[in-house]
């Protein structure tokens, strides 16, 4: 699948940023940490869509990717 590069076309219309970003806002009001905490930028991984940034509900989000061939990937940088 990777290969052939459709991973590309199913990540796109099954996981856009917003969903992605939606649900992990969901889990994170959920365990107390959302926006209300004072979270602000969240960090993660496992979706192969690289995400910079992209704002939902008060939080930035930022995936790097997945180091796989043909898929796009970046270290994030981040300061603490």
């Amino acid at each position: 699948m990777i290969a052939a590069r459709l991973d590309k076309c199913f990540t796109r219309v099954v996981y856009p940023p917003r969903r992605v970003a939606e649900r992990i806002r969901r889990y994170l009001e959920h365990i107390g940490h959302g926006a209300e905490s004072g979270t602000r930028h969240v960090f993660f991984g496992h979706t192969h869509r690289v995400m910079e940034g992209f704002e939902h509900g008060g939080m930035q989000f930022y995936n790097p990717g997945a180091p796989i061939r043909q898929t796009p990937f970046r270290i994030l940088k981040a300061e603490l």
